[in-house]
């Protein structure tokens, strides 16, 4: 290499060298600044979460009130659609009676005209 080249990388070298430690203290603090506001932002944080367990609690208990009005309404919504379903099964069973009902209704007055219609007939002799 030509003798420029080597006296630039030797003084490249040597202002590395004063350079780099530096740097590294620099780069040491930062990290230590970081670290400080970290730290402090999580101590805040832990202070607000401590500042919100009274109303947490407060939530709580007022879920805690509302759940047994609601476990009302679950039991009466079930209790009509029991109602419901039993109401409905009734009126099937009552049309399925009723149907019957009429049928033979109608069978016994078919039977009844046709007693009626047997005798109102004359009776033809044979030998007339």
């Amino acid at each position: 290499m030509s003798p420029v080249v080597d006296e630039l990388l030797y003084a490249l070298r040597d202002f590395s060298n004063l350079i780099l430690p530096t740097l590294g203290a620099i780069s040491l603090i930062a990290l230590t600044v970081l670290f400080v506001r970290l730290a402090g932002l999580v101590k805040e944080a832990t202070l607000r979460v401590k500042e919100l367990q009274p109303t947490i609690q407060n939530v709580d208990k007022s879920i805690e009130k509302i759940q047994a009005p609601l476990d009302t309404a679950v039991n009466l919504a079930h209790s009509v659609d029991k109602a419901q379903q039993n109401a409905e099964e009734a009126m099937h069973q009552a049309s399925v009676y009723i149907s019957e009902q009429l049928d033979k209704l109608k069978t016994n007055l078919q039977a009844l005209k046709s007693e009626k219609d047997a005798k109102s007939e004359p009776v033809v002799q044979e030998g007339e």
